[in-house]
């Protein structure tokens, strides 16, 4: 390498102008790291205009926490799975803190937690189903009592009751009107 390249270098890596590094260059004897060592004595040197990359995102200083992002908006989304599990936690809630009362005339028959009522629903509910309904017609009535919110599954047991009444009264009646006519 000649002289003039090593100047071009010199001046490149330390930041100064041609002539301050060729008469480094000079005075060193032609000795690069020599007179990179004279110019940083001097205080001439700023360094190399260099740029670094990193990988670590600790070293960077626009550094956006994608990992964090992410769960901020899979947490921020409703999601199909998290509804789905929501639905079935409030349904055990629901079962485990509650107990189903059959009565009769405001007198109970049976209580019972739910969690029985539900798995003899699950055994036999070819069984049960029908004669639950029946059980209607004939002034049966059934209802939740407990810690967990029991009021609209209880009206829905409250309209299945009024509707069975209802059902019962227009049999009852038709069955008048037949019994005048003859």
């Amino acid at each position: 390498m000649d002289k003039l390249e090593k100047a071009e270098k010199i001046r490149e890596y330390a930041g100064v102008t041609y002539e301050e590094a060729l008469s480094a260059l000079e005075a060193s004897g032609e000795d690069m790291l020599d007179a990179m060592l004279l110019l940083e004595k001097q205080g001439k040197t700023t360094g190399p205009n260099q740029s670094f990359y990193t990988t670590t995102y600790r070293e960077q200083s626009n550094y956006i926490d994608v990992p964090g992002q992410v769960e901020q908006q899979k947490q921020a989304a409703p999601s199909f799975r998290r509804n789905v599990v929501g639905l079935f936690r409030t349904i055990i809630r629901f079962i485990r803190y509650t107990s189903f009362i059959i009565s009769h005339k405001e007198k109970c028959l049976l209580r019972v937690p739910s969690w029985v009522m539900v798995l003899v629903f699950l055994i036999a509910w070819k069984a049960v189903l029908p004669v639950a309904a029946v059980a209607l017609l004939f002034g049966i009535r059934y209802s939740f009592e407990g810690s967990e919110n029991t009021e609209s599954a209880n009206s829905f047991l409250q309209g299945a009751a009024d509707l069975a009444e209802e059902i019962k009264s227009k049999v009852n009646g038709n069955n008048k009107k037949k019994g005048d006519n003859t």
